[in-house]
């Protein structure tokens, strides 16, 4: 699987389906690509994407996004994980 986009900040990653999977449940297919983001040398794609998955996985913790944006970023990821599983 080739991305089509590089991705340098948290938004990129956030708006993301295959890497909202791959954050929280640990999606496999995808894997080498976002191993490839995690392992980046440019320090600001790196940063920016291990920001995006400790907001994921930490959506609670409402000092990292205002109450809007953790509201508005789990509706878009039940939506999106409720319609590839069914």
């Amino acid at each position: 699987m080739t991305k089509r986009n590089h991705y340098n900040k948290v938004e990129d990653f956030l708006r993301d389906d295959e890497f909202i999977r791959y954050a929280l449940e640990g999606n496999t297919d995808s894997i080498g690509l976002w191993d490839s983001y995690a392992n980046n040398p440019c320090n600001t794609v790196r940063c920016a994407f291990q920001k995006a998955v400790h907001i994921l996985q930490n959506l609670d913790d409402c000092s990292l996004l205002s109450d809007e944006e953790v509201k508005a970023l789990k509706v878009r990821i039940f939506k999106t994980l409720k319609y590839n599983y069914n």
